[in-house]
């Protein structure tokens, strides 16, 4: 469905997906450099896993130990803490340790519960792709505003390219999407034109990131 200059919205049948891309790691390491950090020897995959220290300015390098303890709870999250470090070779005092420490640097910031929508309803899930007139900073901090209330947006994304935003909206009813986007067309936040696009099928779903591979 695409929305502009105030023509009706049409719904499409098409999925158009793209990917979540980790910073460039050489872009990464050069905005770092100015902060008097140098990640140039850490590998591709380790670059995109270092983490900044809370208030301390301070690189934290991922050993391979911290990745297997990663990759074991993006997989089962209610792990016990026993039989995490015994996956990963610990024991169980060690791997807390780590875990608190991968947690107080920002790494891990929680878990959660994962649902099977068609068990819950009959929820519809689209991606809406938003072109704003202008792009004043003070346009798009008003358009943000007024995106992360609406609860029906699960993923609120700005982007590159031809399009300014990218939104996923979850909603129960095969209308739903649009009667959203309808709203916001409608509240005058500035949107020149959108597109959204309900999601027919998910071949992929939920899968764990590519951690340490």
């Amino acid at each position: 469905m695409h929305r502009g200059n105030r023509r009706r919205p049409q719904v499409c049948q098409t999925v158009r997906t793209g990917s979540d891309l980790p910073p460039c790691p050489d872009r990464l390491n050069s905005d770092w450099k100015k902060q008097g950090l140098d990640i140039g020897w850490l590998t591709c995959c380790q670059r995109s896993l270092v983490a900044i220290r809370a208030g301390l300015g301070i690189a934290m390098k991922l050993d391979r130990i911290d990745l297997k303890i990663l990759r074991q709870l993006q997989t089962d999250g209610r792990i016990s803490n026993v039989h995490l470090a015994d996956a990963v070779g610990l024991s169980p005092s060690p791997c807390l340790a780590r875990i608190k420490r991968l947690q107080k640097a920002g790494i891990i910031v929680g878990y959660e519960a994962q649902f099977d929508l068609e068990k819950l309803g009959n929820f519809i899930t689209a991606y809406v792709q938003v072109i704003l007139k202008n792009h004043r900073r003070a346009e798009a901090q008003r358009f943000e505003k007024a995106i992360i209330r609406i609860r029906e947006v699960v993923e609120f994304h700005m982007v590159n390219g031809k399009y300014d935003y990218l939104m996923k909206i979850v909603a129960p009813g095969y209308d739903c999407p649009a009667r959203v986007m309808e709203d916001i067309w409608q509240a005058d936040l500035g949107i020149q034109s959108y597109s959204v696009f309900i999601v027919s099928g998910m071949p992929i779903r939920n899968r764990p990131l590519p951690i340490g591979f």
